[in-house]
């Protein structure tokens, strides 16, 4: 009897839109495969029995030292995104979220934070150094118009 090939499955993840009071977007930038030196919105995987508010608010304290408020019970965007190159799928659920303590700093998994406007997140969109899948969220989420 030949062993079972176990299937591919997507993994699921949570990813935090958060917006100040100009209306800029909070990104950082990856430092791990896939797509290290990519912007991005920070987050995470949902790690078994976490809920995925828990999942948020872990990430954004490992990822930038946070503490936040999430916004809506539901999520704003959902976006799946294939990585060939990894032979990975996650399908990421986007929260607007604020800050309720901390300042943004980069920790695990980033070397840069900013706060960006639309017309900043079209330059990075354009320059191709913005994930696609935070694009989509963005127009979703915030009527944002990226290309």
């Amino acid at each position: 009897m030949t062993p079972a090939i176990p299937k591919k499955r997507a993994e699921a993840a949570v990813v935090a839109i958060i917006v100040d009071q100009k209306q800029r977007v909070l990104l950082t930038r990856r430092t791990r495969q896939p797509m290290a030196g990519m912007w991005h919105m920070a987050g995470g995987g949902i790690e078994f029995g976490e809920t995925p508010e828990e999942a948020l608010r872990r990430e954004l304290m490992e990822e930038l030292g946070i503490g936040v408020m999430i916004l809506d019970a539901l999520p704003v965007a959902v976006c799946s995104t294939l990585y060939a190159d990894a032979d990975r799928h996650v399908v990421a659920l986007y929260f607007r979220a604020a800050i309720a303590e901390g300042a943004p700093r980069a920790l695990d998994a980033t070397d840069a934070v900013g706060w960006f406007d639309q017309r900043l997140v079209r330059t990075l969109q354009a320059k191709g150094l913005l994930l696609d899948s935070c694009r989509s969220a963005l127009e979703r989420a915030l009527g944002w118009k990226l290309l």
